[in-house]
């Protein structure tokens, strides 16, 4: 799903190993992430203030997110994936990190990814009927699963510190792993020392920004969901990025006229899951 990019080895196996600019490269993130963000809440008919309140920050600081005056918290950034059911790097659709993403970005798909997010196995089994009957696919596939049990279980829980605490320490042992000092691993990020060994103190926990993950990933190619791996998080984003694996390339083959199709059904199959709620 992603463009390959050097290897850690490669881009640590010289102390002159080169650094991006990311000040060039984060002109007008901010900007582009609100722009993201207020895409995906109005396809999704949603108001600023109950996605603040699935995300857990107040109105005027979600406001903050959309009009490009702050970017928002790791945390915040997948509490809005796991409520929208939106892959987090497409908030980066547009900006400088483009170039490093190799998933496309159709606001058309929105509701349909919300839609397998929020279904159960039943549903998702119409949905992927749905689409492989529309582009005449009939070879066997492997199916969508369900994501709402691991959504009660962890939606809260990356509030926790705990949750910090596991990417802290996991950011360590990758650096010792590379055999890194802490001063390699800031100037490669771009940062200064003392904020890296703060993102690497487990006891301190700082909520670090989503530009910062993008940096780590940047610079090491390690994909970032990787520190949090053996978390709750950790297994259902797995889950998540699988049935993206499954959804995107055959959404990718829809026409605009098919995407419509595809939307209708939809609706049908959420009024009749709200039936069977019911009963």
């Amino acid at each position: 799903m992603f463009v390959p990019h050097p290897s850690p080895t490669e881009v640590f196996s010289s102390q002159e190993a080169a650094t991006p600019d990311f000040n060039v490269i984060e002109q007008g993130l901010a900007e582009q992430v609100g722009q993201n963000l207020r895409v995906v809440r109005s396809r999704l008919g949603f108001s600023q203030q109950l996605l603040a309140e699935r995300i857990g920050v107040s109105l005027s600081q979600y406001r903050k997110y959309e009009s490009g005056k702050d970017l928002p918290r790791l945390h915040s950034a997948l509490l809005w994936s796991i409520e929208t059911g939106i892959p987090t790097h497409w908030l980066f659709s547009g900006t400088g990190y483009q170039r490093w993403l190799n998933v496309p970005f159709r606001p058309a798909w929105i509701p349909i990814l919300s839609f397998a997010n929020d279904a159960p196995d039943w549903a998702l089994q119409s949905l992927q009927a749905a689409l492989t009957g529309m582009l005449g696919c009939y070879e066997e596939t492997e199916p969508l699963h369900s994501l709402l049990d691991d959504r009660k279980n962890i939606s809260r829980q990356i509030f926790q510190e705990e949750y910090y605490q596991a990417v802290s320490e996991k950011l360590r042992l990758f650096r010792v792993r590379l055999g890194m000092s802490q001063d390699d691993a800031a100037r490669v990020m771009g940062i200064s020392t003392e904020a890296f060994r703060r993102y690497e103190t487990p006891t301190r926990c700082t909520h670090f920004s989503i530009n910062m993950i993008m940096r780590f990933w940047v610079a090491t190619e390690t994909n970032p969901i990787e520190l949090s791996s053996d978390t709750p998080v950790f297994k259902y984003r797995l889950k998540q990025r699988r049935n993206f694996g499954i959804l995107l390339p055959l959404l990718e083959q829809l026409s605009r006229e098919q995407l419509d199709q595809l939307n209708t059904l939809l609706d049908v199959v959420m009024g009749m899951a709200g039936d069977k709620r019911a009963d």
